[in-house]
């Protein structure tokens, strides 16, 4: 055996992947359990740096944490009272061309004059299905809401009622908030305890590690998540204002996807169908509605390039659209909904631990003679 493959390595090599076998199957036994925990995780490493800067005028990490966490609540609440109803109007308006565009023959018609017939068959069908129009219908946003949020209540909750009432609702997000809470009020202190379970001779190594892990959490997840954010806003407005159906929930929808860079472009397919609906119901022209469209998606982008991303996300080096698109891909495959939620961070954390041993067999091959 020549001593590339000896037999330690090899052992070594064996065992490794067993550990990482087992580590997929415990994470994917626990998931439901694990996903509160996750997400109140990932909330709590975004919004950390904020509290750190409200804790310079307050002083008390405490009360810091509380007045970020109270601050965002009042937000999202404010921001949800001023949404809920011209969504819920957007939504009826969407289920009402829908069903014409079904039902009524002038209007499919019209729809025809600019589609290929096979694409309009098909495109048909798929909006005839029963489950398109129950989505967009009030009743049924309970119930998909509902699926939704069982997902991030552990599986005990679940065992104690096999549906989720009000108090199982208060029950998850109440536990999602407690993790929030103390993650945040010792958010620093965790990390310092982490590093003293380490031995010393492994210091340098782990404080490496760690930094490479920090840098591109904090160049993709972070900074992106935010400026995300703020896209969807700047689409949802502009949607609204041009007057797409659903254009607040479709502005957003378009706005998450810019978490991976360019993905966005994967929108204007449904964007051109709602500029269709929107021409033809109002007797806009079409081109006239796509153009004044495609202008929203020009601002978002000129925004995003030249005042967001320099000014948020920087120089920090994230990771590239197709590492991002190959990691959720992956990991949903391996993990389900758990996956696509902790992609991210293992990705980062798989290729800081790569080039932490790069790094060092680099520094290896320099010291030999």
């Amino acid at each position: 055996m020549s001593g590339l493959w000896t037999l330690d390595r090899i052992f070594r090599l064996f065992l490794a992947f067993l550990v990482v076998g087992v580590s997929l199957w415990l994470l994917q036994t626990l998931s439901e359990v694990l996903i509160p925990f996750v997400l109140a995780f990932l909330i709590a490493y975004i919004i950390n740096p904020l509290v750190t800067r409200v804790q310079k005028y307050v002083r008390s990490r405490s009360l810091a944490v509380f007045l970020t966490l109270a601050s965002a609540a009042l937000v999202l609440g404010l921001l949800a009272l001023l949404v809920l109803t011209p969504v819920h109007s957007q939504m009826i308006h969407a289920t009402q061309l829908i069903t014409r565009a079904v039902t009524d023959v002038n209007f499919s018609e019209q729809i025809a004059h600019y589609l290929p017939a096979p694409i309009w068959n098909a495109l048909r069908a798929q909006l005839a299905g029963d489950n398109l129009i129950s989505l967009l219908t009030n009743e049924s946003a309970l119930d998909w809401a509902t699926k939704a949020l069982t997902k991030v209540i552990p599986s005990a909750f679940s065992l104690v009622s096999g549906t989720l009432s009000l108090l199982l609702w208060l029950a998850g997000l109440t536990m999602i908030l407690v993790y929030l809470f103390f993650m945040l009020l010792d958010f620093d202190g965790l990390r310092k305890e982490l590093t003293n379970l380490i031995p010393s001779s492994y210091h340098a190594s782990a404080f490496s590690f760690l930094h490479q892990f920090d840098l591109a959490m904090s160049g993709y997840f972070r900074a992106q998540a935010f400026v995300s954010l703020i896209n969807g806003v700047i689409l949802a407005t502009g949607f609204t204002i041009v007057g797409l159906p659903m254009g607040i929930v479709f502005g957003l929808f378009a706005g998450l996807l810019t978490m991976v860079p360019y993905l966005q472009l994967a929108s204007i397919p449904l964007a051109a169908l709602l500029v269709l609906l929107q021409s033809i119901d109002h007797g806009q022209p079409f081109w006239q509605v796509a153009l004044f469209t495609l202008a929203v998606y020009g601002i978002m982008q000129f925004i995003e390039d030249f005042i967001t991303v320099p000014r948020i996300v920087g120089n920090a080096s994230g990771l590239s659209p197709v590492m991002i698109i190959l990691a959720l891909s992956v990991w949903g495959k391996l993990l389900g909904f758990f996956g696509l939620i902790v992609a991210i961070p293992f990705t980062c954390l798989v290729l800081a631990y790569y080039r932490k041993m790069l790094a060092e067999r680099k520094a290896a091959e320099s010291t030999v003679p």
